[in-house]
C-alpha cells in the first residue's frame, strides 16, 4: 500500500523547481484515532452535522490532534447533498517530523456529496474544498517557536467509500458490514508553493449498525502526509506515514415530525 501511496507523492516532485538539490526521509507513527459523528435530521431538507475526533500518537500514549466540525446539509434531492461548515483542529508536537510547536486551525469548508446503490453495495463520493486559516509555528527573536498569525491556504478532498452489508440486504439496524474508502488531499493557492500532494489516506474496517447506538466502526487506516521543505536552496522530501487503528461511532437523530 505504501508504494501507491509514493505515486501521488512523486508526482507532485516534478513541479520542484530542478535548481534546487534533493533529499528524501520518511518516518512511520503508530496512531489511534477515536470518532464521534451525528447527524441531526431537524427536516426533510436540512441537517445539522457535528463530530469530535480525537487523535493519539503511539497506540494513543501521546496527543496529535483534536477536531472539533459542525456544518449543515442541504438535501438536493436525488441523493445528493451540500454542506457548508466549520473545523477547528489543534496539532500537538508529535512524532519525528513535528512541528516546532503546537498550533490551531480554523477551517471553512464546503462539500457535494452524491450517494449511490449498486446491489448491495452502497458508494458515497464527496468532494470537499477547505479554506484553511493556520496558524503556523514561527521563531521569535530569541528562536523561540510559537503560533504565529493566521495563514490562509486553501485545500481540495476527493473522498470515496464503498460498503457492504454482510447479513442483510442493506446496512440498516443489526446489520454487518464491510467499509474502505480512500481520500486525497491536494493544496493549491499562493501559500501552497510546495506540498500540492498534502496527504493520502486509505482505510478499511468492519461495522455494526446498533438500532440505539448507532454504526459501530473498527479499522485500519493507513495515512501519508507529505511535509517536504526547502531550506537553503534544498529540497527536503519528507513523507510521513501513519498506521492508524479506527473506531468510530457514526449516530443518525431524526427529529422530523412523524
Amino acid at each position: 500500500m505504501k508504494k501507491q501511496l509514493l505515486i501521488l507523492t512523486l508526482l507532485a516532485l516534478t513541479a520542484i523547481p530542478a535548481s534546487f538539490a534533493q533529499v528524501r526521509t520518511t518516518t512511520t507513527n503508530n496512531c489511534m484515532w477515536l470518532n464521534y459523528t451525528q447527524m441531526t435530521k431537524f427536516n426533510k431538507g436540512i441537517t445539522l452535522h457535528t463530530e469530535l475526533q480525537w487523535r493519539r500518537l503511539d497506540w494513543g500514549m501521546h496527543p496529535e490532534q483534536v477536531q472539533l466540525r459542525v456544518g449543515v446539509l442541504k438535501d438536493l434531492g436525488n441523493a445528493t447533498t451540500f454542506g457548508l461548515g466549520y473545523s477547528f483542529i489543534s496539532t500537538s508536537r508529535y512524532g519525528e517530523f513535528s512541528p516546532k510547536s503546537a498550533f490551531d486551525e480554523n477551517r471553512i469548508y464546503e462539500q457535494l456529496q452524491h450517494k449511490s446503490t449498486f446491489g448491495k453495495f452502497e458508494w458515497v463520493n464527496r468532494i470537499r474544498l477547505e479554506q484553511r486559516f493556520i496558524n503556523d509555528p514561527v521563531a521569535d527573536a530569541n528562536g523561540i517557536y510559537s503560533e504565529g498569525p493566521a495563514v490562509l491556504k486553501h485545500r481540495a478532498r476527493w473522498s470515496n467509500r464503498i460498503s457492504f452489508p454482510l447479513n442483510k440486504k442493506t446496512i440498516e439496524n443489526g446489520a454487518f458490514y464491510l467499509t474502505a474508502f480512500d481520500e486525497v488531499f491536494i493544496g493549491f493557492g499562493g501559500n501552497v508553493p510546495l506540498n500540492i500532494f498534502d496527504q493520502n489516506r486509505a482505510y478499511a474496517g468492519i461495522g455494526y449498525k446498533h438500532p440505539v447506538i448507532g454504526k459501530i466502526e473498527v479499522g485500519f487506516m493507513e495515512q501519508i502526509i507529505n511535509k517536504s521543505k526547502v531550506s537553503h536552496d534544498v529540497y527536503t522530501g519528507r513523507e510521513e506515514f501513519n498506521n492508524t487503528l479506527c473506531i468510530s461511532i457514526y449516530k443518525d437523530l431524526d427529529l422530523t415530525s412523524k
